[in-house]
């Protein structure tokens, strides 16, 4: 962890044995949680330098994980081309999205700012988009297409998403 405001280094958290993926901050930003090629998410506080938690996953790879509006979940797409939906307070997964059209990577998921969208991009350059509604997370039916590799999917505001790819 680094200081930007003071240009220093303050903590260093160790615990995966292969390459980190990808970083996301919990709501209550005292929490993060890291995915690697290890196989595995874990859990930190940011206060201390030891996981509080881990998720491990058999042959699965993990390459993006975001936490819910509210805290309570982490999602991440797998390898198998499923969104997991994994329940923080009872340490369990507890709903899944299959990419039912095509069985292929899901990669850069990204919630709205309210939590009522879930976008995320398939191993073709679609984004798929999903509202909320009774619980769960449905295909609105309506994709972006994008003409090359998606680098980045970020949320910015109200109506706006960023996308970067290879040109």
């Amino acid at each position: 962890m680094w200081n930007c405001d003071r240009d220093y280094y303050i903590h260093m958290f160790k615990g995966h044995s292969k390459r980190i993926n990808c970083i996301n901050i919990h709501p209550s930003q005292d929490y993060f949680a890291t995915c690697s090629y290890d196989k595995t998410i874990k859990f930190w506080d940011k206060r201390i330098s030891k996981p509080v938690g881990n998720i491990i996953l058999e042959n699965l790879v993990i390459k993006s994980i975001k936490f819910t509006k509210d805290g309570n979940f982490l999602c991440f797409p797998d390898s198998s081309g499923q969104i997991n939906f994994w329940d923080i307070r009872k340490d369990k997964n507890l709903n899944r999205i299959s990419n039912i059209k095509k069985k292929k990577n899901i990669s850069h998921l990204e919630f709205n700012k309210f939590g009522n969208f879930l976008f995320y991009c398939i191993q073709d350059s679609n984004i798929i988009i999903n509202s909320y509604s009774n619980g769960k997370y449905h295909s609105i039916g309506k994709d972006i297409r994008v003409n090359n590799e998606l680098l980045v999917l970020k949320y910015l505001n109200y109506n706006t998403l960023f996308l970067a790819s290879y040109t």
